[in-house]
């Protein structure tokens, strides 16, 4: 019983398949559409689609491709903005807000003490 059923497009009918038992009656012929007729129809219905992706795909190649010009220029020109600009060194600076800072401290538990006397002179009197 290793009887094969022959491939499609082969045999004496051309195109149609072996069908044997149960399938046979219950399976309605179906219109056979030329392969190239069908994908004429396919290619028809999917071209404007793929026209738009493509020009799509093309536009934001195109707008990567200027981007990474531009960035390009602004790196190039950032480092010999960076190599020529030497910027000012910030640790004195710093170093005098930090006093500056203590200094207030200072100054704020000086009047501190001073509102605390007032206040005393006040009751008192």
């Amino acid at each position: 019983m290793s009887s094969a059923a022959p491939a499609i497009g082969t045999g004496s009918g051309g195109v149609t398949p072996a069908i044997t038992g149960a399938l046979a009656t219950a399976a309605p012929a179906a219109p056979v559409i030329a392969p190239n007729a069908f994908e004429r129809g396919l290619i028809d219905a999917l071209k404007p689609a793929v026209v738009t992706a493509d020009d799509a795909i093309r536009s934001v190649m195109h707008s990567q491709q200027s981007l990474g010009y531009q960035l390009d220029r602004l790196a190039a020109a950032m480092s010999v903005f960076g190599e020529t600009v030497k910027l000012p060194g910030l640790v004195p600076y710093s170093e005098k807000l930090s006093n500056t800072r203590k200094r207030l401290v200072g100054v704020g538990k000086g009047l501190d003490k001073i509102n605390a006397r007032l206040e005393e002179v006040r009751h008192c009197s």
